[in-house]
């Protein structure tokens, strides 16, 4: 794995947003979205599968089963993310 330089600001925020996450079982996100909510939301850290120029190179690549797979499944935790975040009632 490369590793990656971030600024001291974006650090700083990353470590106070995942330090303050609430940690309670019975919160109704699990910790895991949100540490990847942090991650991306506060230091643009996002998984390759999300870039789209990725999605285009590996859907493209002929012969490559994994393309579609890769394709389809990208598809599918968009629209579980998009219906996630469609459920969250913002807060009065």
């Amino acid at each position: 794995m490369a590793e990656t330089y971030i600024t001291d600001e974006t650090h700083a925020a990353l470590v106070a947003a995942l330090a303050a996450l609430d940690r309670d079982p019975a919160h109704p996100h699990p910790l895991p979205d949100r540490i990847i909510e942090v991650l991306g939301e506060v230091g643009s850290v996002w998984p390759a599968c999300s870039d789209p120029d990725y999605i285009d190179q590996i859907a493209k690549t002929p012969g490559d089963k994994r393309a579609a797979k890769t394709y389809r499944d990208t598809l599918d935790m968009n629209a579980k993310a998009l219906a996630k975040l469609e459920r969250i009632k913002p807060r009065a």
